[in-house]
């Protein structure tokens, strides 16, 4: 286990010798979100700054500051973000991983005049997917808020824009080609970059009905199945590419604690971004040897 606190690199080794830790945040910081770099390496979100992790130096670097969402794009080796400087707060701009301290616009002509940008996203057939809200909304619940585009490398429409209800609270996340929206007690995921759902999950943990699912993020596996972060008990759910209940494959008895968010890179590492600043990678492998899946699951309909 290697862990980073401003610089100073401290290695330790976990009781099941399965799992690594990298620190080099305060114990106060709060991880909201891990992106897939090149293999070996994540983007993590940190107190509004982004962070390039390295898992083969034990290392890391800051890349950007005051940002609201980003994306990293592999093919052409750059960050596309968003900023919360208010003047600024209507476009997105880019940065490449060589030259993190300099940034320019992207795609200048594109300006979201009126929307919020809820999420961005990246894969390999499409260039660049943003998610918006309109900030102006009409009191009436049925009408369409929300918006989804999708570019190209030029910056140009590959498809008519998608309009959809307002999320409300929720939050949206891009996952490879799919939208999830994480509401407080269940998840949804939409067929492709679109509004329209493919399954909803919600489940309770133990024998206890009072048990609450609360969860926290989702990431999807080389197989297309997803695991879901239910921080209400610290686990992890792993479901297959429809949506039915495979196992739990970490627990607080076995993993982490305080869970904020996940993604598994290609080489099978399973980076989980904690509170007080820790972000572990695990044996993604490893982690669905558990035998949890005994215990009882509770799965609520929709």
């Amino acid at each position: 286990v290697g862990s980073i606190n401003f610089g100073k690199i401290v290695l330790e080794k976990t009781q099941n010798n399965t799992t690594c830790m990298k620190t080099f945040l305060q114990d106060d910081d709060y991880i909201e979100s891990l992106v897939l770099g090149a293999p070996g390496e994540v983007f993590l979100l940190c107190d509004n700054r982004v962070y390039r992790v390295f898992k083969r130096n034990i290392d890391y670097f800051s890349l950007q500051s005051s940002v609201r969402h980003f994306t990293y794009v592999e093919e052409t080796a750059e960050c596309i973000f968003e900023l919360y400087n208010r003047k600024q707060k209507e476009k997105l701009f880019t940065t490449k991983t060589c030259a993190p301290n300099k940034y320019n616009v992207k795609f200048p002509w594109i300006h979201f005049d009126g929307r919020e940008v809820l999420c961005l996203g990246h894969n390999k057939d499409i260039y660049l997917v943003v998610v918006l809200r309109l900030k102006n909304r009409p009191s009436e619940l049925n009408h369409t808020c929300c918006q989804i585009c999708t570019f190209d490398e030029f910056g140009h429409l590959t498809r008519p824009v998608l309009e959809g209800k307002d999320p409300g609270r929720s939050k949206i996340k891009i996952c490879k080609s799919v939208l999830v929206m994480l509401e407080s007690q269940s998840i949804s995921i939409m067929k492709g970059y679109s509004f329209d759902i493919s399954f909803s999950y919600s489940g309770a943990i133990g024998l206890d009905p009072s048990l609450r699912f609360s969860p926290k993020d989702v990431c999807v596996d080389p197989s297309d199945n997803f695991l879901v972060i239910d921080s209400y008990d610290d686990t992890v759910h792993l479901l297959d590419s429809t949506g039915n209940f495979l196992q739990i494959i970490l627990s607080r008895e076995r993993g982490p604690r305080g869970i904020q968010c996940a993604v598994i890179d290609p080489t099978g590492l399973l980076w989980l971004g904690c509170e007080k600043g820790l972000v572990y990678f695990v044996d993604y492998q490893q982690c669905k040897k558990s035998t949890r899946k005994g215990q009882c699951i509770v799965i609520k309909p929709d």
